[in-house]
């Protein structure tokens, strides 16, 4: 069960890094903050020196289509995708130091080896994390807290997609936003509650959850309601889909930080 859970944890990343290095790339990232997202676009950073964009350049549209069309895209299945390959062109229209032109780019290449070669850090903690859980998984797969550390670690294995970074064809195409979400808050906040279970249970059972066993279920399920609840109560509030997703990233912080505050708590009270 625990060999499923991490699969299908896994399985996003992996299939975000093969869209992104079987496609085309601009060469450039969306920040992955609120502060990328802006009502009239999303603002970039170059991964490459030579790029055609420059850092904190808005792009407010792709071949003539706003980019509040392509955001309200992402919730319609019937809408127009636009898939980047490379050799592509695509024209953006940008803003950049307060002037507004169109910039036609000649998409090349996926830059892995650039990404992580700025990045490779958090990767190799996330790589080694996974081969010492594993190790303990198969030698003491019997033991709960064993289980617990190979599913956080097969969680924050799953969320270094963060490191490679959100492109515009992620947004025009829709399925790469989604492998993001999925890795980055879905994956992500995996592991922080595998982080805090395992926390209940190590070294020994916490009289929390001795008393009260079904406190486990609710780890796991009170963020992903929350932040779901939080979604919809932003939206009804929010001018446009753009607006909308900048708001994302405050909900994702705050649940995190909260299991930040408890795992510390119970270590603190074991």
């Amino acid at each position: 069960g625990v060999l499923l859970v991490a699969v299908v944890v896994l399985l996003p990343a992996a299939s975000f890094v093969w869209l992104h290095v079987a496609g085309g790339s601009d060469g450039a990232r969306l920040e992955a903050d609120q502060f990328a997202w802006q009502p009239e676009g999303g603002r970039v950073t170059p991964f490459l020196p030579m790029s055609d964009l420059q850092e904190g350049d808005m792009i407010t549209a792709v071949n003539g289509e706003r980019m509040e069309r392509w955001a309200q895209a992402l919730f319609r299945k019937s809408d127009e995708r636009l898939h980047y390959q490379t050799g592509q062109k695509v024209t953006y229209t940008l803003l950049r130091n307060g002037r507004t032109f169109d910039l036609e780019v000649t998409l090349g290449k996926y830059p892995l080896g650039a990404i992580l070669k700025k990045t490779w850090g958090t990767i190799v903690f996330a790589l080694l994390s996974q081969l010492i859980a594993a190790f303990v998984f198969f030698r003491r797969s019997h033991e709960v807290a064993a289980r617990l550390l190979f599913l956080w670690a097969s969680s924050i294995l799953s969320a270094t997609t963060w490191s490679l970074g959100l492109q515009m064809g992620d947004l025009t195409g829709g399925m790469g936003f989604w492998l993001f979400k999925a890795t980055t808050f879905g994956a992500f906040m995996l592991f922080w509650i595998s982080g805090l279970h395992f926390a209940l249970v190590f070294p020994g059972t916490h009289p929390i959850v001795q008393k009260w066993p079904r406190l486990i279920w609710v780890v796991y399920l009170v963020p992903y309601l929350s932040y779901l609840i939080y979604l919809i109560l932003t939206r009804m509030g929010s001018a446009s889909t753009l607006v909308w997703l900048a708001q994302w990233s405050k909900g994702e912080t705050a649940l995190t930080l909260l299991y930040l505050a408890l795992i510390l708590i119970v270590v603190i009270w074991n």
